[in-house]
């Protein structure tokens, strides 16, 4: 997502994502292979 919306913040993407997963439009899924990674997926 970051590289679609460009001029984006961090911080403001990351709040929007965490509100859209609290109103369950996004799903969160944690991965801890080699490095953290987070992807989000539509509900």
């Amino acid at each position: 997502m970051k590289r679609i919306l460009t001029g984006i913040k961090d911080k403001m993407l990351t709040q929007v994502l965490r509100e859209l997963e609290e109103d369950a439009v996004v799903r969160r899924k944690m991965d801890y292979v080699l490095l953290p990674k987070v992807e989000y997926m539509l509900t």
